[in-house]
């Protein structure tokens, strides 16, 4: 089963575009010496993957200002590795393809599914436990 696509709608793109232009007027960052990117990288795969794991499980559960928040984030995070919003909004845009086909490798879905229903009957899960529960679903 794979993955609805995401659906960007023109609100959405007004937002995120807003969005863009006012960051990059705040920006006086510079790039740290040592690369970041495949850190923050992660991190915004990782912040896609969990709308992009909602809308599979319940698509009705997702609302706009979820998405609009984790994009916010990914802006946050990968925008001082590129020279345009262009550019910015093409890394991002790779990133969430990313993280769409991380959710669709094989048993990955399982490892997300099997703690949900493990909370469902035993209330409070140990880190420990989390850890068992994802390794027997792979």
């Amino acid at each position: 089963m794979g993955l609805e696509p995401l659906v960007i709608d023109d609100a959405s793109r007004e937002d995120r575009a807003q969005y863009l232009c006012q960051r990059r007027q705040k920006s006086t960052e510079s790039i740290p010496l040592k690369d970041p990117r495949p850190t923050r990288e992660h991190m915004v795969r990782m912040s896609f993957a969990g709308p992009l794991a909602q809308r599979r499980f319940s698509s009705r559960s997702i609302r706009r200002f979820h998405e609009q928040e984790d994009y916010e984030k990914a802006v946050d995070l990968v925008e001082y590795f590129v020279g345009s919003d262009e550019e910015l909004e093409a890394y991002i845009h790779l990133l969430e393809v990313q993280a769409k086909s991380f959710l669709n490798r094989p048993g990955v879905w399982d490892q997300i599914t099997a703690p949900a229903t493990a909370l469902l009957k035993e209330t409070t899960l140990t880190s420990g436990r989390v850890r068992r529960i994802v390794r027997a679903a792979f």
